[in-house]
């Protein structure tokens, strides 16, 4: 289990969505993930910001839609394309690590998607 970061206890995330974002934490992306784009998604990129803001939620800080983990620049993860770059990654036939890291980077970019709030 990827301890490094425990949630703090008045984290808002359920058990299941903290062992979820866990899980994403201890994988390691695949050179194909990494390689991978669909239209105008770039994979790779796309993790680095989902990875922070998992890493956020888990120490209890806010996330801001449509806004990077960095605050500097515009949020690559609501693109509706990731979405449906990862669900074609999970229907692949990709070897087992990129589907699994896949399965968990969807899980991990819709546990974002709900605790991010507007400002």
């Amino acid at each position: 289990m990827y301890n490094y970061f425990k949630a703090k206890k008045n984290c808002y995330m359920t058990k299941d969505e903290i062992a979820d974002v866990e899980k994403y934490l201890s994988l390691s992306l695949t050179d194909y993930l990494i390689e991978y784009e669909y239209g105008s998604v770039d994979i790779f990129e796309s993790n680095e910001e989902i990875f922070m803001n998992a890493i956020n939620l888990l120490e209890g800080k806010k996330i801001i839609y449509n806004k990077s983990p960095w605050k500097n620049s515009k949020s690559v993860i609501y693109n509706k394309d990731l979405e449906v770059a990862l669900k074609n990654l999970i229907e692949s036939d990709e070897d087992r690590t990129t589907i699994e890291y896949s399965i968990y980077l969807l899980k991990v970019l819709n546990i974002i998607k709900k605790y991010a709030i507007i400002e």
